[in-house]
């Protein structure tokens, strides 16, 4: 580089330091002045007039392929597929918009970067303009983003270098068109650069709308180098993107054309505002600097730490990281996300606990101060809230979230703090270098002094010591394991089903059937799913079979899908669970419908017939089974009034309602709230009042209303990341007492209801409940076992304890656990759980007497070295009083083994005095007996494995055939046993 040019660069450099923080004068494009400018070209000042759309949440739908929403189009995807119908494409054939979007985790993953740099962000606002279904494509979309920038905005077009895509192993032809625009538009041949599918080729995830882009980039050096673009270079930063999209991503990787193509261009408006004002930073714009001001007022009072722009390389890091993740906390967890231990939830939780740290040890936030991104979180807000108003109603819950973790997360660094450096510091006396998978796993799960140490510490600790390599494979297959063994013995998985949804079945190749038809019509279910008590005349369009074929006659031992007209079975949506019923067809055939989806503008209705034949007549008459829509619609209308009482009862406006589950026979109501301090009494009052709310015989009604006249409206409840239409139902509880959108099915009144029941509450995390609930003639069933069968039997356990035997006590308490006490159990009041717990624990025989009921077996016949049993007893409870058997009276010193016999689980389990005996023991167990000893313990819990294991005194035999088990004469196999082995 010449002098005069490194003179330039130093100067500008010099400028922007002047500029931002001596004068500190008002940028000449501020932030709210650009994002106006970008709305205002699209809808008043263009060549083709575009319609403004809201943003949407950052929170994707399940199933979306993406961690967050991470670009402007997400919300468009429908559009992209085809999925929406031909009204709603008229309506939207050009919008603009900015939108919210975060790049955490996922294809397009922004974190590692961030802080590091000076333009890269987990969250940022992307403003986007589209064309849907051909309403423009390529040259109208390159044109109007080359007027914007360098008409309206100002842009020198000789700071711009343009790229397009080059094509991919003859697999995807060149984009030779996009560039002959930008050289009509009289840009110069050597700013147009040729790109591969890194670059020039967007997909939003492994599947999905995608296509070739060309990308505007800003060169802040003015020196026009080109070889400087998608290079990293903090000074040529790519500004623009337009994608053109042509295909769509299919599950097995091939690209096929869209029906209809679109354009989808995202701009970084952080980016933007940079280039307009001459910074060569993003955090320099007014997006950020209040932050650095706030930040830096909570510093240690201490000349070694300045503010941002005197800062060191590090500090300035952590200002930069504490300003972008208090961004990023303040609109996910203001869209609905609870910071928990999984999934998004958990990856926001440990970029807050990563941020608290970083701002413990690099900018010494002192104790008083420590949560310091919960102070960030007002600031944030007013900056952003005059583009994202509702920000304002959350900025408290926000901030008691994120103020929560901190403190949490500071109680645990303080003692995994020492810790963790012992653990270094041993290691690099040591030059023992390798840090191994399962060390990691100690670290992380506790292993070491009972101290959980956070994992973004480890990453941290260990990068800073670059000797230092740790094994994160081996780590990660020990986590993986974990996983894998937790969900063999979960209770939860038996017990708990899923909506059958979409993913369930070959969607893909459905469409590919369904597209083969010229003839098919989107499926009409308005009004008729919300019409329970009518049958509908329809007819059928195409019936394919499993095997993906469009046929004419039918099998009863086949399934099928079948498609109709117009249907008035509700498909599965909005966490509730499909219709079931009939269609019947002219000649006498029944198909009996198992679930309803929709897929794109179809409904499909999934089953089986009930004979064989042919179906030459379309015209069907379809019936819906009213018994399971009833049932439905009371467990979603009580979802409505279980939002409602959790709010009052709490007293939290700011309790949002996560998700719903709505099944036949019960549903799942999963909410979060800060007021963490919830006891029984609150679950017991929540009952008492529903049920109070059901005699009362509130009405209710369902009235179609203007989205955007009541996205504000706080007397109306909505889910927090949800997309709704423009026009959308509002299920009306009484008159005033409840009001949410919805789409689901609803009973007439509260009365229909019933009865109301909670049977289970699962706590998910710090502030998410799950409640499990039951009404109508489900909740009835319960209270009527609850009364005439568990207890009585629990009475007549409790009165006659002691005359019993002990076999029957502890089979009896054992079998009321299972079938009510649970904790899993859908079959017993929440309400009376803990108080029939409590009085099972103190009737259930301990672990001492049961050890102590079988060393009596032992010590009344000294002759006898075998005990049975025919309770269902966990196996570590016989292990581990084997082990501790003790021959008080030593007349047991020549028998060097015990058996105990359990006929109830056809189990063998022997102690061993001498361990060497073990492989003949096991060689003629197995040939004599036709026993088998037991190798795998993954069945059982850890204390179980680890004891059948590690110790190799015990062995567990198993019958090779279970009904011989009962034949065998255990006194003759104890005598064998000492004759022949021991």
């Amino acid at each position: 580089m010449n002098i005069s040019r490194l003179f330039i660069r130093s100067s500008n450099q010099l400028g922007n330091f002047l500029r931002c923080y001596s004068i500190k004068s008002p940028l000449r494009w501020p932030s709210s002045r650009v994002r106006q400018t970008f709305i205002d070209y699209f809808t008043e000042n263009s060549s083709i007039s575009h319609t403004i759309i809201p943003s949407s949440s950052v929170i994707p739908p399940k199933d979306s392929g993406t961690y967050f929403v991470n670009s402007g189009m997400n919300q468009f995807k429908s559009i992209f597929l085809s999925q929406q119908n031909h009204h709603q494409q008229q309506q939207q054939q050009c919008v603009v918009n900015y939108q919210k979007c975060i790049r955490v985790g996922g294809k397009h993953n922004d974190l590692s970067d961030v802080g590091h740099d000076t333009y890269h962000h987990t969250f940022f606002e992307m403003l986007g303009n589209w064309s849907f279904n051909n309403a423009y494509f390529k040259r109208e979309a390159c044109t109007m983003a080359y007027d914007l920038l360098t008409r309206i905005y100002g842009i020198d077009k000789n700071r711009l270098f343009f790229t397009y895509f080059k094509g991919e192993d003859n697999l995807i032809e060149a984009d030779y068109e996009t560039r002959q625009i930008w050289i009509d538009l009289g840009i110069d041949s050597k700013r147009i650069l040729p790109f591969g599918m890194k670059e020039n080729f967007w997909e939003m995830g492994e599947i999905g709308p995608c296509g070739p882009c060309t990308e505007i980039h800003y060169d802040h050096t003015g020196e026009g180098d080109s070889s400087q673009v998608n290079r990293d270079n903090p000074r040529v930063v790519e500004i623009w993107n337009l994608v053109f999209m042509q295909y769509e991503r299919r599950q097995d990787k091939s690209l096929i054309p869209l029906t209809n193509v679109h354009v989808d261009t995202g701009m970084g408006l952080e980016r933007l505002i940079a280039v307009l004002n001459s910074l060569e930073s993003n955090y320099d714009t007014d997006l950020f600097t209040p932050l650095f001001d706030t930040i830096h007022s909570y510093c240690s009072k201490s000349p070694s730490i300045p503010p941002y722009p005197q800062a060191n390389s590090s500090q300035q890091y952590a200002y930069r990281l504490l300003a972008d993740h208090a961004r990023m906390f303040t609109i996910a967890i203001g869209d609905g996300l609870v910071p928990e231990k999984k999934g998004i939830g958990g990856l926001v939780k440990k970029m807050i606990e990563r941020a608290t740290r970083i701002a413990h040890e690099q900018l010494h936030i002192d104790e008083e101060n420590v949560a310091i991104l919960s102070k960030l979180i007002p600031i944030v807000t007013n900056i952003l809230s005059p583009a994202y108003p509702d920000l304002k109603e959350k900025v408290n819950r926000t901030k008691e979230f994120v103020h929560s973790c901190e403190l949490n997360y500071m109680r645990k660094y303080k003692l995994a703090k020492p810790l963790l450096e012992k653990f270094i510091q041993d290691k690099l006396q040591k030059s023992d270098y390798i840090i191994k998978g399962d060390e990691i796993y100690r670290l992380y799960s506790g292993k070491f002094d009972s101290t959980n140490v956070p994992i973004e510490m480890i990453e941290d600790y260990t990068r800073l010591n670059p000797l230092l390599k740790p094994d994160w494979h081996q780590f990660e297959e020990l986590m993986d394991e974990e996983k894998r063994k937790s969900k063999l013995y979960s209770v939860y998985n038996k017990t708990i089903k899923d909506n059958q949804t979409i993913s369930h079945h070959p969607t893909d190749q459905l469409l590919d059937v369904i597209k083969g038809s010229s003839s098919i019509k989107p499926t009409i279910d308005e009004p008729y799913k919300y019409q329970l008590d009518q049958s509908l005349t329809s007819q059928v369009q195409l019936i394919i079979n499993d095997r993906l074929e469009s046929v004419q006659s039918v099998d009863k031992n086949t399934k099928y899908y079948i498609l109709l007209d117009r249907t008035p079975f509700y498909s599965t949506s909005g966490g509730q669970s499909s219709d079931h019923g009939r269609i019947q067809f002219s000649n006498n055939l029944v198909f009996q419908v198992e679930n309803v989806f929709r897929l794109h503008k179809h409904v499909l209705h999934y089953g089986s017939f009930h004979g064989n034949g042919n179906l030459s007549d379309k015209n069907v008459t379809c019936l819906v089974d009213q018994n399971r829509r009833l049932n439905l619609s009371r467990n979603h209308s009580t979802t409505h009034l279980i939002n409602k009482v959790l709010r009052d009862i709490l007293n939290d406006p700011n309790l949002m309602q996560q998700a719903s589950l709505i099944h036949e026979d019960y549903f799942i109501f999963e909410y979060s709230s800060m007021n963490t301090n919830v006891t029984r009494s609150v679950f017991e009052e929540l009952e008492k009042r529903i049920n109070e709310l059901i005699h009362l015989d509130l009405p209710i009604s369902i009235n179609s209303l203007d989205y955007n006249s009541v996205r504000f409206d706080s007397t109306i409840s909505r889910l927090p990341n949800e997309t709704y239409p423009s026009n959308v139902r509002c299920v009306n509880i009484g008159s005033t007492y409840s009001r949410e959108l919805c789409c689901g099915t609803h009973v007439l009144s509260t009365s229909d209801i019933e009865d109301f029941l909670i049977v289970r509450i699962d706590s998910k995390g710090h502030s998410n409940k799950r409640l499990y609930c039951v009404t109508g003639s489900f909740a009835k069933q319960i209270r009527n076992l609850f009364e005439n069968d568990f207890q009585k039997r629990f009475h007549y356990l409790e009165t006659n304890q002691h005359q019993i035997s002990f076999d029957h006590l502890y089979n009896e308490c054992q079998n009321l656990r299972e079938t009510y006490l649970n904790e899993k159990s859908l079959s017993f009041p929440y309400n009376q759980r803990l108080n029939y717990l409590d009085r099972w624990h103190r009737l259930t025989p301990e672990k001492k007497s049961l050890r102590k009921y079988f060393t009596n077996q032992l010590n009344q016949d000294l002759t006898k070295n075998f005990m049975q049993s025919n309770v269902d007893i966990p196996i570590y409870e016989i292990g581990y009083m084997l082990l501790r058997y003790n021959d008080e009276t030593n007349q047991r010193k020549h028998q060097p083994y015990v058996i105990y016999v359990n006929f109830q689980q056809k189990i063998l389990i022997m102690y061993l005095k001498y361990p060497r005996q073990r492989d003949q023991l096991i060689e003629y167990m197995q040939n004599h007996y036709k026993m088998n000893a037991m190798t795998n313990f993954d069945q059982y819990d850890q204390q179980t494995r680890d004891l059948f294991t590690i110790t190799k005194k015990l062995v567990v035999f198993q019958p090779i055939d279970k009904d011989f088990f009962d034949q065998m004469n255990f006194d003759q196999i104890s005598t064998e046993l000492f004759s022949h082995v021991f």
